[in-house]
């Protein structure tokens, strides 16, 4: 009798099958003997099949053969081993005297039991995938800010902290931490376990303060760590530790963390702001320029600079053509020409009485 073990499926990346994926298996038994096979018993106790739940058949002629179906589910502990190993049985009975692969009977009646002959074809060994330690950790801002946009002073921002083993090995001691809310050291969060595929959420609450209000946002950071089985290899030769442990961190930091805004103070104001508030409005500095070109303009203290001649001159005219009256002025044109011509004769006139003088003077 012979039991002939195949593996059916096929792992879903095609080299290696991974933490809860089925494996499914087809058994063959066939009586190569001559003689019939009563009361025999197939076993997989890898699959549940044994015990109450092993495959019975009543009995298998010569050349005979049954198919038998069965699956398993790759466990946390394969992938540590790195295979499934599943191995098959099968017992039966034949009458004494007689063998599986006899010609006569000369049995007395009595039952001699039946073995397989070879034991590796009811042997499978299918590969697993590696170990793989991950964790994320993600945190999310679960409040509002009042007016819809920024956090004020004193207001409370909550947040929720979701930590999740996305790996295919149990994570232990596992230790979350958010510092600024206080959730660190002795008061952190602390996990025994957390199986592949487990996720467990933390909340907690921050209060803005005058210094967030000042930066213009609360930056918050949570952490975690936790440590996971070290496994070595296990080729023929090296031993494997599964006791040892290593650290594993969030894959993705930036996942935990946040940045809320807060809203600027109302009682922060610039420089230029305190200045105004205490002048009542920007100040202006005076131009005396512009004074200084009025009075020019005027005629008031130019009789110093225009005056020329000699001392016993009192009256001069000014000839620059920027006292002369310009179109539109108010002063009629004609007499202050009148006036100047009489100015210029009374200067002719006055020459020539000193050149009078220095002739006489001469003689």
């Amino acid at each position: 009798m012979i039991l002939v073990k195949e593996t059916t499926s096929t792992p879903a990346d095609g080299e290696a099958y991974a933490l809860g994926e089925t494996i499914t298996y087809m058994l063959t038994l066939t009586n190569v003997g001559n003689v019939t096979i009563t009361d025999i018993v197939v076993e997989d106790a890898l699959t549940g099949n044994s015990g109450e739940n092993a495959w019975t058949v009543e009995s298998l002629e010569p050349g005979e053969s049954l198919e038998f179906t069965a699956s398993y589910i790759v466990t946390e502990a394969d992938i540590l081993t790195g295979s499934v190993m599943n191995q098959a049985t099968a017992a039966g009975w034949v009458p004494s005297g007689d063998t599986a692969d006899s010609t006569a009977s000369d049995s007395d009646g009595e039952m001699t039991p039946v073995t397989l002959e070879d034991t590796e074809s009811a042997r499978r060994e299918d590969p697993t995938q590696d170990p793989d330690t991950v964790m994320t950790l993600v945190k999310e801002t679960t409040s509002t800010p009042a007016d819809g946009e920024a956090y004020e002073l004193g207001e409370e921002i909550t947040y929720k902290i979701t930590v999740t083993n996305v790996g295919n090995v149990t994570l232990t001691n596992v230790v979350v931490e958010d510092e600024l809310t206080g959730n660190s050291g002795e008061n952190a969060w602390t996990v025994d376990a957390l199986a592949p595929g487990e996720s467990v959420e933390f909340t907690t609450s921050y209060t803005v303060t005058e210094a967030d209000v000042l930066a213009g946002s609360v930056i918050n950071e949570a952490g975690a760590s936790a440590e996971s089985p070290v496994v070595e290899s296990s080729e023929e030769g090296e031993s494997s530790d599964n006791d040892a442990n290593n650290s594993v961190t969030p894959s993705d930091p930036e996942d935990g963390i946040r940045e809320d805004r807060t809203k600027e103070s109302s009682a922060e104001t610039s420089p230029e702001e305190e200045t105004e508030d205490s002048t009542g409005g920007t100040a202006e500095e005076e131009t005396p320029t512009e004074e200084t070109t009025e009075k020019g303009t005027n005629g008031e203290g130019t009789a110093e600079g225009n005056t020329t001649g000699t001392a016993t001159e009192d009256t001069t005219v000014s000839t620059d053509a920027e006292d002369a009256p310009q179109t539109g002025d108010e002063t009629p044109i004609l007499p202050y020409l009148l006036l100047m011509l009489c100015a210029s004769g009374i200067l002719l006139a006055g020459g020539t009485r000193r050149k009078r003088r220095r002739g006489r003077a001469l003689s």
